[in-house]
């Protein structure tokens, strides 16, 4: 072909004007969006170098048992996946049941705990900044301690 560029543009155009079909084997389902955690309280990013974290937690309480997540605090945003089991999150405004397939958006700067009563795996997706604790136990000796007793949402 002489001119390949050309040719290359043109079948790029053709490929993006051509949009995804609905058979293609891909489907997109959001599972949560929002500026505000699960107690409508609004929140921000943290100061300092933007760092993501995804982890993967493992939950697996002993038959009639159930597993309780000391009350703790997030100062960053985070996301949450529900991908087997489910949990009930509590804090001083309300409680909140989630199950398998759920998404949530967590609290942050709240204290708050979790219960498990069954095999539960979550997937969070941590919004947080470089050196910065994805989240703070109550009564540990952290600055961010004193953020997540006044509850403020965002930076001090």
């Amino acid at each position: 072909m002489r001119y390949p560029a050309i040719a290359t543009i043109l079948i790029g155009a053709l490929l993006l004007a051509n949009p995804t079909r609905a058979d293609d084997g891909i489907s997109v389902i959001e599972l949560a969006r929002g500026s505000v955690g699960l107690n409508g309280a609004p929140f921000r990013y943290p100061d300092g170098k933007p760092e993501i974290t995804v982890k993967k937690f493992v939950i697996n309480p002993r038959e009639g048992e159930k597993v309780t997540l000391a009350e703790h605090c997030h100062p960053n945003p985070a996301g949450v996946y529900i991908r087997k089991g489910g949990l009930t999150v509590t804090d001083a405004s309300g409680s909140w049941t989630f199950r398998e397939g759920d998404g949530i958006i967590d609290i942050m700067n709240v204290w708050h705990d979790a219960e498990f009563s069954e095999p539960t795996e979550l997937i969070v997706f941590y919004a947080g900044a470089v050196d910065m604790p994805l989240s703070v136990k109550k009564g540990s000796d952290s600055e961010l301690v004193k953020r997540c007793s006044h509850g403020l949402a965002g930076n001090l």
